[in-house]
């Protein structure tokens, strides 16, 4: 068999290259070596493998010897006390009277229920009531503040009634006593307005003709408009006394208005 790492062709003369033959031969034994390296190396491995798998085994085994041992020793402690009850209760002839324990403490039982309930049900007719009667008192607040706010709003209505009713006998009393007064201010009221001083000024600008060097061209004028005429009554201020404050004050003075000289 031919090797793959052989220096040396296998036909011919070896002897000719005899540092490449003791190479060669250096090689082989290393390849030997590492073959018998590896295979120690497997044979190792597959042991420890096996040691390992056996050792898990044995341990699975042992746990399951273990859990199946314990089951056996409670089923078997289980079955005892089951043979020691039924025995020690066989013999009993009569069962009947210890049923009567159980009755009664059924029955306790059954009092104590319904009480509970009962202080439930009370306790929650209790809380129903309670709720009722604070919302039939907010509903008796919210009733009475909506009542005195609609008596608030009806007075005010009726005050401000009252005050304009008031104003309008004073104004027609002055009216009353005073209908120059009053004719003229309605009167100086559709008077036109007079306009501002500015507009009067004049604007003189000379023109350049030679008939006229020193002539001078009065600037536009606004058209002439109606000022208002002096009145005596212009002064006359209605004076009455009133009690603006006091709603059932009557005028009982009225004073003579002062002419003009």
């Amino acid at each position: 068999m031919d090797n793959p790492l052989s220096l040396v062709p296998s036909e011919g003369n070896a002897n000719e290259f005899p540092v490449l033959k003791a190479f060669q031969e250096y090689i082989d034994a290393e390849q030997a070596k590492a073959r018998k390296r590896m295979l120690g190396l497997s044979v190792f491995f597959i042991v420890l493998l096996s040691v390992v798998v056996v050792t898990f085994v044995l341990i699975l085994t042992t746990v399951l010897n273990r859990n199946q041992s314990l089951s056996d020793r409670l089923l078997d402690y289980a079955l005892r006390e089951r043979e020691k009850i039924s025995v020690v209760q066989a013999p009993a002839p009569a069962a009947a009277p210890q049923s009567q324990p159980s009755a009664d403490i059924v029955k306790t039982l059954i009092e104590r229920m319904e009480k509970e309930q009962a202080e439930m049900k009370a306790a929650f007719e209790r809380q129903r009531k309670d709720a009722e009667r604070n919302a039939a008192e907010q509903e008796r607040a919210r009733n009475e503040e909506m009542t005195r706010i609609r008596a608030e709003l009806a007075k005010e209505r009726e005050n401000a009634k009252r005050e304009a009713k008031r104003k309008s006998e004073i104004e027609r009393h002055r009216r009353r006593l005073y209908p120059d007064y009053y004719r003229m201010e309605e009167a100086s009221d559709d008077l036109p307005i007079p306009p501002p001083a500015s507009a009067y000024k004049r604007r003189i600008q000379p023109v350049e003709t030679p008939s006229s060097s020193h002539a001078t061209v009065e600037g536009q004028l606004p058209p002439p408009q109606k000022r208002k005429p002096a009145s005596p009554l212009s002064d006359i201020k209605p004076v009455t006394y009133f009690n603006v404050d006091d709603d059932d004050s009557v005028p009982f003075l009225i004073e003579t208005p002062k002419q003009n000289k």
